[in-house]
């Protein structure tokens, strides 16, 4: 089926009250799954579990908080006219796009070359290079890559042709957030941003981030058609950690989509 058939539904609740927060989210005895809308005691109806066919399992994913990577390379030579390459390649979050580049430098033709000069030449390349999403440092000639927000995991590889560079482990695993600021997995659901007023869709920001579930459902009457053209739909809910009562919610939640 093609991206153009699937349809999202986002929910975002800020702050279940806590008298009734099994308002937010309910499946009534004629099979329809109602969720609660953005820190109001309204449901939507959702779809009727009873007529509709779910596809694949539901997914429940917890905040996580972003780490940035930490790695360094180190030139090891004092030769005059060695060429050195390096390889960096990173993911842009939203769009899922990588940046593939291969930086190069060549110590000088005559002079006094030392790997505190090799050094500073690596990072005065890479800091020219604006697509480049890190900060270069450089102590002697190591030179040590920190992910900038929002990209916070890169690989970086050397490419052996005058010898003399290494790569080290990260010193720091980048681990992407989620849920959590730069918020991209909601932005990437069409959700609006944290500065926006409290309306369906949009969120206001958390510092415990956000918990999301995630199912596709479509009408079984699909089943039958043999060219597959009704709709599936996308169904996202998140929930803010941060409100008094999104611990029972949650818990209410993973009663609710068990038993589907």
């Amino acid at each position: 089926m093609s991206n153009s058939n699937v349809n999202k539904l986002n929910f975002v609740i800020e702050n279940p009250s806590s008298a009734t927060t099994t308002l937010y989210l309910s499946a009534a005895a004629d099979g329809v799954l109602s969720i609660g809308v953005s820190g109001t005691a309204s449901k939507v109806p959702v779809c009727n579990i009873a007529t509709s066919v779910i596809r694949g399992t539901y997914k429940k994913q917890i905040a996580v908080a972003q780490v940035l990577q930490v790695q360094t390379m180190t030139f090891v030579g004092t030769a005059n006219s060695v060429n050195y390459q390096w390889r960096v390649i990173q993911m842009n979050p939203l769009n899922g796009q990588f940046y593939d580049k291969v930086y190069s430098i060549t110590t000088p033709a005559t002079g006094t070359v030392s790997a505190t000069t090799i050094g500073l030449q690596a990072q005065a390349v890479m800091r020219a290079d604006l697509q480049l999403q890190a900060s270069v440092g450089v102590v002697a000639g190591a030179v040590t890559l920190t992910a900038l927000t929002g990209y916070a995991v890169f690989t970086l590889r050397a490419i052996v042709l005058g010898g003399g560079l290494t790569v080290a482990a990260a010193s720091t695993a980048g681990v992407y957030p989620y849920g959590m600021t730069p918020y991209n997995d909601l932005y990437k659901q069409g959700c609006v941003s944290p500065l926006a007023t409290d309306n369906p869709g949009s969120f206001t920001g958390s510092t415990a981030g956000y918990t999301s579930y995630t199912f596709t459902f479509t009408s079984d009457s699909a089943q039958v058609n043999t060219q597959n053209q009704f709709p599936e739909k996308d169904l996202w809910i998140w929930i803010n950690n941060d409100g008094a009562n999104a611990a029972a919610l949650i818990t209410a939640a993973d009663t609710l989509f068990a038993a589907l």
